[in-house]
């Protein structure tokens, strides 16, 4: 899903939206992200606050990707899962 501000008739941004786990469909670029790191300086974690959604039943939340590595290289990268 893509979400775009259209100003003047050009769109002025474009986000991916990404589907967690709970089935909400967030949009992690736009928020600030927290991340978490191993001993080896792997990116392990991206962390991201969802913020509830006004005039809706959806309620926001934290949400978190976890990067896994094999040997030192990078073989799997998780959907977002709600906390």
């Amino acid at each position: 899903m893509e979400r775009s501000t259209v100003l003047n008739g050009a769109p002025e941004a474009i986000s991916v939206g990404a589907l967690a786990s709970d089935n909400a469909i967030i949009f992690p670029d736009d928020l600030a992200q927290a991340m978490g790191y191993d001993g080896a300086g792997n990116l392990t974690t991206i962390t991201v606050v969802v913020p509830p959604t006004p005039g809706t039943s959806y309620g926001g939340g934290t949400y978190v990707q976890t990067l896994t590595y094999t040997s030192g290289r990078l073989t799997n990268v998780s959907r977002w899962v709600k906390q």
